[in-house]
């Protein structure tokens, strides 16, 4: 299967954050997977924990797009890693934007690939 596939699964990840919905995005979670996440310092290590994450940060209307991406397939994983933008918006509506860096490792269960490692970090000159 070419890396196409594997890029793909940014778009499912992107979308599943724009809809608002945590359980939507953390069902693109392994049961086991950890989260290293951009707006906290908590690393989360279970699916209540990822889906609790992501719930307070939909809060703030989140959105991600890819602007540089490498993608690579070994067997059953998959990695996808690069440079995005995380727009939010703060609890007075200004928007924001965070230019981070992330990796996103994936395993193939039974025929769907699922995020069994996930780190996002803004960029040093954000800091």
């Amino acid at each position: 299967m070419p890396t196409e596939k594997i890029a793909a699964l940014l778009d499912d990840w992107s979308a599943a954050l724009a809809s608002g919905d945590a359980d939507q995005i953390a069902e693109l979670y392994a049961p086991d997977a950890v989260l290293l996440p951009t707006a906290s310092y908590q690393i989360r290590l279970e699916p209540g924990q990822i889906r609790r994450y992501f719930r307070d940060i939909m809060q703030r209307t989140p959105s991600a797009r890819f602007m540089e991406v490498h993608s690579r397939r070994f067997d059953t994983v998959g990695i996808n890693s690069g440079i995005y933008t995380f727009k939010m918006h703060r609890s007075d509506g200004t928007p924001f934007e965070l230019v981070c860096r992330f990796t996103f490792v994936y395993l193939l269960f039974d025929g769907v690939w699922k995020i069994i490692e996930h780190h996002s970090s803004i960029m040093p000159d954000q800091l």
